[in-house]
């Protein structure tokens, strides 16, 4: 299965905030790390099944922590940011689609400190 990374930073209003690097228009608000997970998850559905084009395929983390532009518009610092993973919901990869290969990476739930590494999955998990 494919997954879209989601950047979960705090609000203002002390709530999370979650963003999709790769899909700028979906975002998620909710208290706790599991609320605004859920949130994000049930967004990203509800808005690639309204938008009427399908998503583009998903970037690594290592490409999104290059987008320095992203980054400093949603005013993201990966030393404070939780980086999850959410299913992407029209994954072309799925069971019963036709693919010719699947995607080999492994990703996990980090939270960040410090720049970023060579394999940022090495660090601990949330």
């Amino acid at each position: 299965m494919t997954h879209y990374i989601a950047i979960l930073v705090e609000a203002h209003s002390g709530q999370w905030r979650a963003m999709f690097p790769d899909v700028p228009d979906c975002e998620a608000l909710g208290y706790g790390l599991a609320n605004v997970k859920r949130a994000a998850a049930e967004n990203l559905k509800r808005y690639s099944e309204g938008a009427g084009v399908e998503l583009q395929l998903p970037r690594t983390l290592e490409e999104i922590e290059q987008d320095e532009d992203w980054l400093k518009r949603n005013d993201v610092d990966f030393g404070s940011a939780v980086v999850t993973i959410v299913p992407w919901p029209q994954d072309p990869f799925a069971p019963g689609a036709a693919t010719l290969a699947r995607p080999s990476e492994n990703f996990q739930a980090s939270r960040f400190s410090g720049a970023p590494s060579k394999n940022p999955f090495s660090r601990g998990s949330v």
